[in-house]
């Protein structure tokens, strides 16, 4: 196989071109405004030096016009009193002259002079005019520093604010992979093949970006890093600050770095570095991240990603499809209903918005008794599982028997919902500012509930509920928009299954799941595309396109099509549609648990690696499948055939990521001994999932993989 060949960054780069030109006007024209405004503040200054020269003449011929009046109306003046001649001109005296002269002074002149004239007011104790002339020229002098210091800092706060309106107008581009395989792929290209230097940032979740060493091999990172900021005991957190200061990721410096790099940085720095991109996320002109922080709607709410008028671009954009459909989709369990009652209860027992909190409640309570009932019917029953599926209209009508349609949901359950959500976010973020110590501005979504001092109250939902209750009601969004007929685009799927605790039969029992499942991927990406300045599409697989932009309800107004690197004759593509023994190699569950099937698959793939040399990869449809295979195999010796020709390698089951890079390592290694021998071993075979780990991302160049076999057919289960 062919090494991949990214030609992402060159076939946009006019765009960034583009973006270095709109940051050049922006701050051309800032420039522009601070000439002007450092002109005005001149010109200002100049003025009221003008009037401060006028004010001895004016307060001499006011004291003179003082002693004529105190002369004439000696004889009304008590015995007892000084005489007014010694005494300086009241501070009301001076605010009346001030204010008589107000008429012919422009307005910034006013302000001016009031400064002066509230400085020299309040020197009361001087005995006599020379000693007051004397303080107005000192406090002239501490009046004009005074001045400067406050026009330094008027004109340095508002450079800084104009600076930050100016880059919140630029668009920022976000460039978005399936993994972050492929994007330390193309931060690595952008290095090596451009000159472009932009602010930029990595997204990722706590899985790649944590590094407490507690907290990074939880199996559930997220709750215990919650809990740790509940406590402000979290020291890399704290010290967040510590990482930003670094010169590597330091955006002054400009310089391009992907997530091991800032994770090696937040372990030597002891900074988190899952909240250091966050921060450097404000003010970045290049976001990378997953597809799903863009596509998602709730992700998108959650990282406060904003997506209107700015420019997006998807790489191996061919997995778009299933992302938005996925995106668009939610499912909930009877476990998860109870345990999102509860926490309403709690909340509801705390006197926090019980109205709200009662409306959700009864939302949750009706959905609940409804999927466990036990006279629900299912058209679909099998030994260990049952479904029923409604679609279109159907759907409406159920929901609606339940009281959830477009009017209840339009008058009170969706303000109910939007009111919790503003409420558990603000006592998160509030517990989140006090848990963090640190000046890094730190974006929301992180936060845990508070609990109240009862444990059978709580002051508001946790953000697991929070983001159950958003994948609900994203749904009934789409369900019940206004214009919008959402229906027919959806499956809504009641399933009941039997959960076995241990292997004894009376331990089993059935759980119960409902599901919201979204067909058309346009129903998310269209929300998306309608609102962004641009977006790019690149992969090399979307053809044909017209059925591509239809599927994503997007116009794309400019297309591109390339000619395949690869010649024709270095690539054969064909089918086997029946095994070395005559069986139909058709994979339909049917046959595909038969004998016959699996042992004419493991004879056609034992063909096959004793024909091709170095790495040959295998996909199966599932992991279920794959332990059927190898299970059959080994008891007929099948697998052991295939062990004597490569070594065998199998895609790891979850998410051990140093599990899953250790058997890759191995594959690479082995095809690289089997070049360096003419006999023994011919290389490696890797068996893999579809739309597994191995499936993208991966770099299988030359021997690397020099056949692909693909078992089955690669559609996802839908139940």
């Amino acid at each position: 196989m062919q090494k991949e060949t990214h030609s992402f960054f060159c076939l946009p780069f006019f765009l960034l071109a583009w973006r270095e030109h709109q940051v050049q006007i922006a701050y051309d024209n800032l420039k522009k405004a601070q000439e002007q405004e450092q002109n005005a503040s001149r010109q200002a200054w100049n003025d009221y030096i003008e009037t401060c020269s006028r004010l001895p003449v004016i307060q001499k011929q006011q004291k003179k016009s003082n002693e004529l009046s105190a002369i004439t109306n000696v004889q009304t003046i008590k015995s007892t009193e000084d005489d007014d001649d010694f005494q300086p001109i009241p501070t009301v005296k001076r605010r009346r002259l001030q204010k008589d002269t107000k008429s012919s002074t422009p307005d910034i002149l006013e302000k001016s002079t009031n400064l002066y004239q509230g400085s020299i007011g309040d020197n009361t104790n001087n005995k006599n005019d020379d000693d007051d002339d004397d303080n107005h020229l000192l406090d002239e002098k501490h009046t004009t520093n005074g001045i400067s210091k406050v026009s330094n800092s008027i004109t340095s706060s508002s450079q800084s604010s104009a600076i930050q309106r100016s880059l919140e107008k630029i668009p920022k581009i976000y460039v978005c992979s399936r993994t972050h395989k492929q994007i330390e792929q193309l931060i690595g290209e952008l290095k090596e093949l451009t000159n472009y230097r932009p602010r930029m940032t990595v997204l990722g979740s706590r899985e790649q970006l944590c590094v407490h060493p507690k907290v990074s091999k939880s199996a559930n990172k997220n709750d215990d890093c919650t809990s740790l900021l509940d406590t402000a005991s979290c020291v890399y957190a704290r010290q967040t600050n510590q990482l930003l200061g670094h010169a590597t990721v330091r955006p002054s410096n400009r310089a391009l770095w992907d997530i091991e790099d800032i994770v090696k940085l937040g372990k030597s720095t002891r900074g988190c570095p899952y909240y250091a991109t966050r921060s450097l996320f404000e003010n970045a002109e290049i976001i990378f991240c997953p597809y799903n922080y863009v596509i998602d709607p709730i992700i998108r709410r959650i990282m406060d990603i904003k997506v209107e008028g700015n420019i997006i671009i998807f790489d191996e954009a061919h997995n778009i499809e299933d992302i938005a459909r996925s995106a668009g989709s939610f499912e909930t369990t009877e476990a998860d209903l109870k345990r999102i009652q509860k926490e309403l209860n709690q909340v509801i027992r705390g006197q926090q918005l019980p109205n709200d909190h009662n409306t959700v409640l009864f939302v949750v309570d009706t959905l609940l008794e409804w999927i466990i009932e036990p006279n629900n019917s299912y058209s679909i029953k099998e030994y260990e599982k049952h479904v029923h599926i409604w679609s279109g209209a159907q759907i409406i009508s159920k929901l609606s028997e339940l009281h959830i349609n477009p009017t209840t949901f339009e008058s009170s359950i969706q303000p109910a919902y939007k009111n919790i959500k503003a409420h558990t976010e603000r006592i998160m973020n509030e517990a989140e500012d006090k848990s963090i110590s640190t000046t890094a501005s730190i974006g929301h979504g992180g936060g845990s509930s508070s609990q109240g001092h009862d444990k059978h109250t709580r002051e508001c939902i946790t953000t697991w509920a929070l983001r159950q209750l958003d994948g609900l009601f994203m749904v009934f969004n789409f369900l019940f928009q206004d214009g919008f007929d959402r229906s027919f685009d959806y499956s809504m799927a009641l399933i009941k299954k039997i959960h076995k605790a241990s292997n004894f039969v009376k331990d089993a029992s059935w759980v119960y799941k409902l599901g919201f499942w979204c067909h058309d991927p346009g129903v998310v990406f269209q929300e998306l595309s309608s609102v962004a300045h641009s977006m790019i599409l690149t992969s090399g697989t979307l053809s044909p396109l017209d059925t591509f932009a239809t599927e994503l309800d997007t116009k794309f107004t400019s297309v591109l099509e390339a000619n395949h690197v690869i010649d024709s004759s270095q690539v054969w593509v064909g089918t086997i549609p029946v095994g070395p023994n005559g069986t139909h190699l058709k994979g339909v569950y049917s046959v595909v648990e038969t004998f016959n099937y699996q042992d004419d698959i493991g004879q056609a793939l034992q063909h096959i690696v004793d024909t091709v040399p170095f790495g040959v990869l295998c996909f199966v449809p599932s992991y279920s499948t794959l332990d059927k295979l190898i299970k059959r195999w080994k008891a007929t010796g099948a697998y052991s055939k295939l062990e004597a020709k490569k070594v065998i390698y199998i895609e790891p089951q979850g998410d051990n990521k140093q599990t899953f890079q250790s058997q890759l390592q191995g594959f690479y290694d082995t095809v690289k001994q089997a070049e360096q021998q003419s006999s023994g071993c011919t290389g490696a075979l890797f068996f893999a999932v579809y739309r597994g780990k191995i499936s993208e991302g991966i770099d299988f160049s030359n021997n690397d993989c020099r056949a692909v076999v693909a078992i089955g057919i690669p559609y996802p289960n839908l139940y």
